[in-house]
């Protein structure tokens, strides 16, 4: 699958390794909404596990900003959301920005 993800996107090797466990990691919880994956990255902090594919999410909720930390990048998140069928539940919230981690930039 390595190679499928980075055919079809930007993504480095490293990144796309990560993004592979992650999915075989996650896959079998059988998400059916990307809050509940959210709400997995948070409890379990999986932006410590995958510092290559993660950073600080900054997100914006009606003038209100917050910073995410841990978060992944926007578009690794919609190919995450993408392959495991997930359904939005609405939320307003968007993404403004995305800085990586320290540990991504020494990779």
């Amino acid at each position: 699958m390595t190679v499928k993800l980075i055919e079809k996107s930007s993504l480095t090797e490293v990144q796309a390794s990560e993004l592979q466990t992650l999915l075989a990691e996650v896959r079998p919880l059988d998400f059916k909404s990307s809050k509940k994956l959210s709400d997995y990255i948070v409890e379990y902090q999986l932006g410590r596990k995958y510092p290559s594919i993660t950073g600080t999410v900054k997100m914006e909720e009606e003038g209100t900003q917050w910073d995410f930390k841990g978060g992944f990048h926007p578009d690794i998140y919609k190919i995450i959301c993408d392959e495991l069928h997930l359904r939005s539940q609405g939320s307003k919230a968007k993404v403004v920005g995305f800085e990586r981690s320290e540990e991504s930039l020494k990779q």
